[in-house]
């Protein structure tokens, strides 16, 4: 019989990988300028191909925990390689925008969420210790997906094979990943560890989507985490304007671009390790403070016109967001437990769904009235500092949870004198 450690730790390296595959889908710029030069497209046009798949992302999220109280995985798993393969392979054959808004934008967005949140939730279940570390180098493959393969499809594209050869070989690439990685993805034996005790990062409750809706916990975390990701999503859609802004050459501008990419995805395991070891209370504060201390860096780059600084801060905002990407689902798995942790984990994606949207376009609103950026970052200390309320609201409302629900069937506690006062008022 395999080491029960050692399983684990496959299914982990194998869903790393399976994340980096399924990252491509934030590559989808690479395939903008053919795509626009062959048909003529508007850049507004090309760009609702993104929006669609990411508002599809949060539906195949959304759809993993109902799939999976009713198939076991590896269905799952492959259900949604189905979809992103018919998706990839469709889109090579494209002709209208209405077909790559469907092939691309639907299938493969829809597909990559599910997939996402599967082994998200599979690998979750092996790592009852340890999940901020097993969900951080999960997310680190997700992040640096777009950067690590990016390139090769750009050789792709450009190459004699072209864009519609480049959608055949992900297809490919996809069906051989599910082909590989199926005999991985497997829930932990029966026998394996025991539900965890409370403790500093798991609360020892278990709840449904429902109850979950329900906790005033969720809402002050969702606070917490519409402020910290959708201020870091706008500053990372505008890096390279940013820095243009202040006189950066377009090779420096693409360097701080790689460099925050780089510390999008090495920001996943230091943070979710920090998770693991000072607890889930301690790492929402201390992101907070850190959001404060960088957009005040940010700002002092900015309005000195310090090129270099202002790269360092970019970067560490990148750290900042790939940490804030890993306690968005380590704190949902460790909160509100395991047993529904798939349907939870769309709640709270399609929750920040629109919200990922609203940033980006405020920071262009913002740089429209000021004509710089000035006004943009100088919110970004104040966000943090909102953010900061909200982590402490959070710590405590989390702490009230064990009391609330009993751990084992999630079901409201009733209190002896509420027990007696029921019974005196059936007798009267």
């Amino acid at each position: 019989m395999q080491n029960p450690n050692v399983q684990r730790y496959a299914v982990l390296v194998c869903g790393t990988i399976v994340m980096l595959v399924l990252g491509l889908i934030y590559a989808w710029s690479i395939f903008v300028a053919p795509l626009e030069a062959e048909f003529g497209w508007t850049r507004s046009e090309t760009a609702t191909t993104f929006s669609i798949s990411m508002v599809m992302w949060s539906c195949g999220m959304l759809s993993c925990g109902w799939l999976m109280n009713r198939f076991p995985p590896r269905s799952c798993f492959a259900m949604g390689i189905a979809l992103i393969a018919c998706g990839f392979i469709l889109s090579s054959n494209v002709t209208e925008l209405w077909q790559l808004y469907i092939f691309y934008g639907v299938f493969c967005g829809f597909g990559t969420g599910l997939c996402y949140n599967l082994w998200t939730s599979v690998v979750f279940a092996h790592f009852s210790d340890g999940t901020g570390f097993a969900g951080g180098v999960l997310l680190m493959g997700f992040g640096m997906g777009a950067m690590v393969l990016g390139s090769a499809v750009s050789l792709l594209i450009a190459s004699p094979v072209g864009w519609r050869g480049a959608f055949a070989i992900l297809a490919a690439l996809a069906v051989t990943l599910a082909a590989v990685s199926m005999h991985f993805l497997r829930m932990p034996d029966q026998k394996a560890p025991a539900k965890p005790k409370a403790n500093a990062v798991e609360t020892g409750v278990t709840l449904t989507g429902g109850q979950m809706l329900r906790s005033p916990s969720f809402w002050t975390f969702a606070l917490w985490r519409v402020l910290v990701m959708g201020g870091a999503a706008a500053v990372i859609a505008q890096t390279a304007p940013i820095m243009a802004s202040i006189g950066a050459d377009v090779a420096f501008c693409s360097a701080a671009v790689g460099a925050l990419s780089i510390g999008n995805g090495c920001g996943r395991p230091i943070v979710g390790i920090a998770y693991d070891r000072i607890g889930r209370d301690r790492t929402l504060v201390a992101l907070a403070v850190a959001g404060i201390a960088i957009g005040v860096a940010l700002v002092a780059a900015y309005v000195v016109q310090s090129i270099l600084l202002l790269a360092v801060a970019l970067f560490f905002e990148g750290v900042l967001y790939g940490g804030y990407a890993t306690v968005n689902t380590t704190f949902i798995k460790t909160t509100y437990g395991q047993a529904h942790v798939a349907t939870n984990l769309g709640i709270s994606s399609f929750s920040l769904m629109p919200f990922n949207a609203v940033f980006p376009v405020l920071m262009a609103i913002a740089f429209q009235l000021a004509g710089d950026y000035a006004l943009a970052l100088g919110a970004l200390p104040v966000i943090a500092a909102i953010s900061l309320v909200a982590a402490v609201m959070t710590s405590r409302l989390v702490s009230q949870l064990a009391v609330g629900y009993d751990a084992e069937s999630g079901d409201k506690k009733r209190h002896r004198h509420s027990d007696k006062s029921e019974r005196l008022r059936r007798e009267q």
